[in-house]
């Protein structure tokens, strides 16, 4: 049986939150990172492979659905970027 390894990425402000996320889904499989703000999430996003991005519902001043979408739309336009070099 081959355990897969996921990359899981918390953005939110408060590291209390992280802390209590982490400590629920962290594991020996699972790899946990956070970002506090949006231009670290969109940095730790694009250098990493990430399998999971769980967003708070606010961060700085957007909503998680904002997030999501630009982070999204980066992901996908620096994956095409890579394939097509």
């Amino acid at each position: 049986m081959k355990i897969l390894k996921s990359k899981i990425l918390y953005i939110g402000e408060s590291e209390k939150e992280y802390n209590r996320i982490s400590s629920i889904i962290k594991n020996p499989w699972n790899q946990v990172f956070w970002a506090n703000n949006f231009e670290s999430a969109m940095k730790e996003s694009i250098m990493k492979s990430l399998d999971l991005i769980i967003c708070c519902e606010k961060l700085e001043e957007m909503d998680g659905f904002q997030v999501y979408t630009i982070l999204n739309n980066e992901i996908l336009k620096n994956y095409h970027i890579a394939i097509n070099k």
